[in-house]
């Protein structure tokens, strides 16, 4: 409707994956980058993963357009399929002929593999692309690492680019597909865009629709990054609904009531007012990301990623993981560390450049051989005292300071959103294991505490070691005494209610404080569907970490420039 009268050749906000609309920020270019030069090299894996609704789709397309034309392509968008389901399909895109209703893996590998024997005569490439990679089953991946075995004495005849999810990352560092993992050559991992690049996908956007690029007010964009979360298909949604919203009203900008009013449609939100999901007056700055969260079901529901939806994504639910569970420690033999002192510095960034080199691998010796070792240096980054002669104890010792321990599952990026210093588990090639405690994390490099060193590493190099493992130390809110829920009193349920800005002249039925009850449960579960966590309703740990995050309240974290102690 708004083409015309806005001066459009076409919808500038379709959200479907055409190149010629790949805005190439900073982290499209590398990922571009990043797949080029797999394409280009000698064979193997390659891989490409990043949040739903990042732009992963729309890189493979412009990459497909970048392909030489000597060259075959094939194109799996639902790798959901059985081994000879796969090949079959395999053969389809690469227009390879076979028998009608063969069952047989190995007549499928043996056509294949005559097949890129003739297109490595006429010096012809053969690219497969998998989208959704993620789904794949371990078997049907270990298939395709079988398919890259057919070589030359000079390079591999296949190259095979993996796109998919975060959890990706995580299925290939198993133990059972690290032959898979060793193989891949490149990989990326997409994040969203960052508040100035908003501005710049919106302009660019506009640019190619030949339309004008100063359709939006300048003012509106760092509301457009906390609405969207910096996810361009959200971001899509959004302008193309505010768009409508100005063309409605005849004005020649989209303005921030315009977006506003965008978002509520947008995620149709019917009859809401903003003063019941406002925060306290410490977290303005994230009120706004809340005022549309009931209607991010619409968007983040039918759209995430399955890492978001599962349990397996969230190491468990609020409810399975109650306060101060019992951390098994590992018994001696203990080795022991000194932590930081008041003029030792705790980033790798502040030390000589020859002490902070990036490793390329990290072994069973670089860590702590306990989890006690590991927690010496975790308390010192949270600067509480630790006592070394109660190693039995860690989590007491925790209580008594204030803090809380919790232990889940997950990845580095479900840490980067927790946002706390925090112990992996690892694994060398031997299978022994070993404790690593992460002080930073700076874009695909980790900042470890080992021990009596720090390491900086690669996030594809801690994924051959880790499992998604972790325990962290946590603030909880005062007289917190485990998981709230529906139902649950205490002065606890009075502080989050406090916080969620739902205390209100109701507060108090016959001089008593209101219980957990489904008003609160639905606040905390719009709270959870903005943060990406599991929208359960139920206040546990991993939602009360995001709320002190959102409150600022202090404690250490992976993204601050590490000061000396």
């Amino acid at each position: 409707m708004y083409k015309n009268h806005f001066g459009f050749s076409e919808i500038p906000f379709s959200i479907a994956p055409d190149p010629r609309y790949l805005y190439m920020s900073a982290g499209h270019r590398e990922a571009l980058a990043h797949l080029l030069y797999g394409v280009g090299g000698e064979g193997g894996f390659v891989l490409l993963t990043g949040e739903v609704g990042t732009g992963k789709t729309t890189v493979c397309r412009c990459l497909m357009e970048r392909m030489p034309s000597k060259g075959h392509l094939a194109l799996i968008l639902n790798p959901n399929l059985t081994v000879l389901e796969l090949l079959s399909s395999i053969c389809d895109e690469f227009q390879i002929p076979y028998p009608a209703h063969t069952k047989s893996i190995k007549t499928f590998v043996d056509l294949i593999n005559g097949f890129l024997l003739r297109a490595h005569a006429a010096n012809e490439r053969a690219v497969l692309i998998i989208d959704e990679a993620q789904n794949l089953d371990p078997e049907v991946l270990e298939q395709m690492r079988l398919l890259t075995n057919l070589e030359t004495s000079e390079r591999k005849l296949l190259q095979i680019i993996l796109i998919g999810q975060p959890e990706l990352r995580l299925m290939l560092a198993k133990p059972g597909l690290r032959q898979v993992s060793q193989r891949i050559v490149a990989r990326y991992h997409l994040e969203h865009l960052c508040k100035n690049e908003v501005e710049g996908y919106v302009r660019h956007r506009l640019s190619v629709a030949g339309g004008d690029k100063d359709l939006f007010d300048p003012h509106v964009f760092g509301l457009l990054h906390s609405l969207s979360g910096g996810i361009p298909r959200v971001i899509n949604l959004l302008c193309d609904r505010a768009l409508l919203g100005a063309y409605s009203q005849d004005l020649k900008q989209v303005d921030r009531k315009t977006l506003i009013q965008a978002s509520r449609e947008i995620f149709e939100d019917k009859g809401f007012h903003a003063r019941n999901f406002f925060l306290s007056g410490k977290i303005k700055s994230a009120a706004l990301a809340l005022f549309v969260a009931f209607g991010l079901t619409a968007i983040f529901w039918e759209n995430a990623p399955r890492q978001i939806l599962s349990s397996q994504r969230l190491g468990a639910t609020e409810e399975s993981s109650p306060l101060g569970s019992a951390m098994p420690v590992t018994p001696p033999v203990f080795h022991k560390i000194h932590p930081p002192q008041a003029s030792q510095k705790l980033s790798v960034r502040h030390q000589q450049v020859e002490e902070r080199a990036i490793v390329q691998g990290v072994t069973f010796e670089d860590g702590f051989k306990s989890e006690f070792g590991a927690f010496e240096s975790l308390f010192a980054l949270w600067r509480k005292k630790f006592d070394p002669d109660k190693p039995s104890a860690i989590c007491a010792q925790a209580e008594a300071q204030g803090l809380a321990c919790y232990s889940g599952r997950g990845s580095l990026d479900e840490l980067r959103r927790l946002n706390r210093p925090a112990i992996l588990k690892l694994y060398d090639h031997e299978e022994k294991p070993f404790y690593l405690t992460l002080a930073a994390l700076h874009g695909n490099l980790a900042e470890f505490w080992g021990q009596n060193k720090f390491l900086t590493i690669f996030d594809h190099v801690l994924a051959d070691h880790w499992r998604g493992e972790f325990q962290l130390l946590w603030k909880p809110p005062p007289h917190y005494r485990g998981v709230l829920r529906l139902g649950t009193t205490g002065p606890e349920v009075q502080w989050l209610r406090k916080q969620l800005n739902l205390a209100d002249d109701q507060a108090f039925s016959h001089g008593k404080p209101r219980p957990y009850d489904e008003n609160l449960r639905e606040a905390v579960r719009r709270f959870q569907i903005v943060e990406g966590l599991q929208p359960d309703g139920i206040t546990g740990p991993r939602t009360l970490i995001h709320l002190n995050s959102v409150l600022h309240i202090e404690t250490p974290t992976l993204r601050e420039e590490w000061q000396e102690y």
